[in-house]
């Protein structure tokens, strides 16, 4: 809603307090950054400026690389999340150094440099680069978007006549709105705004901001808008002109807040107003850049204020103040929409749940340790320190402390407190706390537990060195194999077929006996090579399914152990998942294999049923049992892993009539 100009200001105050609160709430946002001014070149002539300068007052006409990374480091050590570019336009157009150091660089343009320098930022500290480049096309927007997490151009002022902008081409308003149209069709989160006081007016100033909303509109993808003030500075065409006034300021702060989308964040610089704790009053909800490491290199006689002041001002108006990253929220939460693919993991990396800068390095598993967020008083108390009374989480406590039930939503509100709002919290849980059960602080040692948790861990080492052990058994076991049978079935044929070779041709009748026994040490030799490669990986799984094998299976079994095993299968067959098979086939032949080792039993009983629910598979026999302690050892802890692999389970069981019964069940979701 476009105000008229001659609105009293404190009507305007109140309603864009009132807007911003209802689209932003209580929270105000800061970027904590680093400038990196890549050269105070410039081709334009802007008569505010201090930035721009000439070749012969600076050493070189660019930061070089090494220059940059220096900086970037340094914002990164200190919690910076964005490496803000600032530069002059198109340098080499006007300074013919300027195109030759470009030239011996490698580089054709001063935003080819610049796009360099923001990917070299980005890979190598981590930082989010936003590119502050001025009037580009969209062939460089684009080519900065694959680099940058967001892009900046002030459209400062619709005017085209303003004698400031006097021999600045660049400054044209048509070269701005195309710029910042184009970066509405790019998809790129752009932030813009309007410079107050270098002689425009007040119908000037909210042209420029229905201009940006009609943008706006088009594309959503003006993240933030800043309304700057001019201030004189020295060794500027516009040193003696006079200050924009601080009312005119404020009344054009709070009409931006009304023109302007509620989506539209609205920011205004902190360290250009001695009271800037007002410009809260008029409607804004961000600070903008605060650098703990850099200097404002557009404002250097201004600099920022503290951080902890920062924080001081803003909660005296009852407000919270959280850090962001150089893309808001609502940008970095659709990342398809609004970034580039080779920039999403860096944004997501120092994002929040809610899309906010992280504010600490700390990590669920990492090694930092947490941050502490609560002061407590000598006596042990957390301080009450209760947030604005309009305040979201102040008016949950309120009810809390009335007695009222506290709902989903107003949970998910309280996860969302920083600031006061978390020692709030904090005070009126300690509150409740001492209301409901005094200052008496309880615990309980549960020595089942810890008793149960020490005896998991001796089983553990137990079972690891059964483990070690039975490797190396069956390890021993086949290069005794090897060693023993096919050592020697191979040295049986070497003097088999010497001996043949040494013949005489009277002799060669005695050759075909000799193939014969040949031929009967091979056909024993296949069949040791069959067992042994049967008993490391059951091929025959894969040759004539589960039960197929489990018919090979058991009559080999019966002939190598003497141990009868009688086999009944019940239900309609189906073709089981390859693991599921492979671990009942093994569980089966453990089952078995304990038959053998431990039970003493002369017969054993296998069964197979297929319910439409599962698939069962019992092996029992009638000998000892497993006895005290029976289920640890590590055939047995073997079984139970395997089921559970295939989300199935084993029981091991006292049979009726003595002996033991072992019994797999999986459900049949997974076979």
């Amino acid at each position: 809603m476009r105000p008229p100009v001659t609105t009293p200001l404190p009507d305007l105050l109140a309603g864009a307090g009132e807007v911003r609160d209802g689209a932003h709430g209580h929270r105000v946002t800061f970027s904590p950054k680093v400038f990196i001014p890549l050269t105070r070149l410039c081709r334009d002539r802007c008569g505010y400026c201090t930035f721009a300068t000439a070749p012969a007052r600076i050493a070189e006409p660019f930061l070089d690389r090494e220059a940059v990374l220096a900086i970037a480091r340094a914002g990164a050590a200190a919690g910076c999340h964005e490496a803000l570019f600032t530069l002059g336009e198109r340098p080499e157009l006007r300074y013919p150094v300027a195109a030759s150091w470009l030239a011996e660089q490698g580089y054709g343009s001063t935003v080819e440099y610049l796009v360099a320098m923001c990917a070299l930022v980005r890979d190598e500290t981590g930082l989010l680069p936003h590119a502050n480049a001025g009037a580009l096309s969209a062939d460089e927007l684009g080519a900065l978007r694959a680099v940058s997490a967001s892009q900046g151009m002030m459209l400062e002022s619709l005017r085209a006549d303003l004698d400031c902008h006097r021999g600045s081409p660049d400054k044209a308003p048509e070269r701005r709105l195309a710029t910042l149209e184009a970066a509405g069709t790019l998809g790129i989160p752009f932030t813009t705004g309007i410079l107050v006081g270098i002689g425009d007016s007040r119908d000037d100033r909210l042209d420029a901001l229905e201009a940006i909303a009609a943008a706006h509109a088009a594309h959503g993808h003006v993240q933030e808008v800043i309304v700057q003030n001019f201030l004189p500075k020295p060794d500027t065409a516009m040193h003696a002109a006079p200050p924009c006034p601080a009312e005119e300021y404020l009344w054009t702060v709070a009409a931006a807040r009304l023109v302007l989308p509620g989506d539209i964040h609205l920011q205004a610089p902190p360290n250009l107003s001695d009271d800037f704790g007002v410009l809260l009053d008029a409607g804004i909800d961000d600070w903008g850049g605060v650098s703990p490491v850099t200097i404002d290199h557009v404002n250097p006689e201004r600099p920022w204020p503290a951080l902890e002041r920062l924080n001081e001002v803003t909660e005296q108006r009852g407000y919270t103040l959280a850090p962001r990253l150089t893309i808001y929220p609502s940008y970095t939460l659709a990342p398809e929409r609004w970034l580039d693919p080779a920039m999403r993991f860096f944004v997501l990396d120092l994002s929040d749940a809610e899309g906010l800068a992280r504010d600490a390095s700390w990590c669920s598993g990492g090694e930092i340790a947490p941050p502490e967020l609560l002061e407590t008083s000598p006596v042990g108390r957390v301080p009450m320190a209760m947030p604005s009374s309009e305040s979201p989480v102040a008016e949950i406590l309120a009810g809390v402390l009335l007695g009222q039930e506290v709902g989903e939503r107003e949970i998910v509100t309280l996860f969302g407190a920083r600031g006061s709002e978390v020692r709030a919290i904090a005070a009126v849980a300690d509150q409740l706390r001492t209301e409901i059960v005094g200052d008496d602080v309880t615990f309980v040692y549960n020595r089942n537990m810890f008793d149960h948790v020490e005896e998991l861990s001796n089983l553990r080492s137990e079972l690891a060195q059964q483990l070690i052990t039975t490797q190396e058994n069956t390890f021993r076991s086949l290069s005794r194999e090897l060693h023993d049978d096919f050592g020697q079935i191979l040295t049986a044929i070497g003097a088999m077929l010497a001996r043949a070779q040494r013949r005489t041709p009277a002799e060669a009748g005695a050759d075909k006996q000799d193939l014969r026994e040949i031929q009967e040490v091979t056909q024993s030799t296949l069949e040791k090579v069959r067992s042994l490669s049967q008993s490391l990986h059951p091929v025959i799984l894969e040759d004539a399914g589960f039960e197929g094998a489990i018919d090979v299976y058991l009559p080999t079994f019966e002939k190598q152990t003497g141990i009868s095993v009688h086999y009944e299968k019940s239900g309609t067959s189906r073709e089981l998942d390859r693991a599921v098979a492979t671990h009942l086939y093994r569980v089966l032949q453990e089952a078995l294999n304990n038959v053998v080792r431990h039970s003493k039993s002369p017969s054993a009983q296998v069964r197979l049923n297929y319910t439409p629910d599962e698939v069962v598979l019992e092996v029992e026999d009638r000998g000892v049992g497993l006895g005290k302690g029976g289920g640890r050892g590590m055939g047995l802890v073997s079984m139970r892993e395997r089921a559970e692999l295939v989300n199935g389970r084993v029981e091991f069981l006292p049979a009726e009539g003595g002996g033991t019964l072992i019994r797999m069940t999986v459900p049949a979701g997974v076979v």
